[in-house]
C-alpha cells in the first residue's frame, strides 16, 4: 500500500441548528494544502444532503444513508 505518514488532515465545524451543519477541513498532503467548506442537510432522520468546494475549485454534493445498529 501506499505510505500516508506525511499526511495531516484537521476538520472543525459547527451544528447551526439540528439539520444544518457546516465544516472547514485543511489537509497536507505531499506537501500540498488543500482547504473544503461542507455544508450538510438532513432530510430525514437517515437522509443527509451534503455538498462541498474546495480550494482548487472543485465541488460536488452527495446523497448519504445512515442506518445505526443498536
Amino acid at each position: 500500500g501506499q505510505d500516508d505518514t506525511d499526511r495531516i488532515k484537521v476538520t472543525v465545524g459547527k451544528a447551526l441548528s439540528e439539520r444544518m451543519t457546516v465544516k472547514y477541513e485543511t489537509e497536507s498532503k505531499s506537501g500540498e494544502m488543500l482547504q473544503r467548506a461542507i455544508a450538510e442537510y438532513k432530510l430525514m432522520e437517515n437522509i443527509l444532503l451534503s455538498g462541498f468546494q474546495d480550494s482548487k475549485g472543485f465541488f460536488g454534493g452527495e446523497f448519504k444513508f445512515r442506518l445505526e445498529f443498536r
